[in-house]
């Protein structure tokens, strides 16, 4: 996982450079969404510094709509911030219909992921 920051970096990069197709989003932000279930401390402490930039773009992402699978991966990879889980809240009433059914109010309560990591979360009630 050690280079998860440097990819981490590259992405947050990418995403907020709007010469990237629309097409290509979903992909960097599955990957994005990938290196969130890093095991080393110290590394994911770094990673999220690195995202902590982007979650503008995040937000962007899950309001507008453009790509439902772009919208469901900003809307993962912004559970990791416990900081944000009232705006995502808000996002997740407002944006319902841009996101899976799995992550729309009713299904998944952002309030069961506090203090768990996306893997453990997944495993919880509330995702299924």
């Amino acid at each position: 996982m050690e280079p998860a920051y440097a990819t981490a970096v590259m992405l947050v990069a990418a995403l907020a450079d709007r010469q990237v197709p629309l097409a290509w989003r979903s992909h960097l932000l599955a990957v994005l969404n990938h290196l969130t279930g890093g095991e080393q401390e110290d590394i994911a402490a770094r990673f999220k510094e690195a995202v902590r930039g982007c979650t503008e773009i995040l937000f962007e992402e899950i309001a507008t709509g453009r790509c439902a699978m772009a919208a469901a991966y900003a809307f993962e990879v912004s559970t990791e911030f416990a900081d944000l889980r009232d705006r995502l809240r808000t996002h997740q009433v407002e944006a319902r219909a841009y996101l899976p059914e799995d992550l729309r109010p009713g299904h998944l309560d952002l309030d069961a992921l506090q203090g768990l990591t996306p893997r453990a979360a997944e495993a919880t009630p509330a995702r299924a």
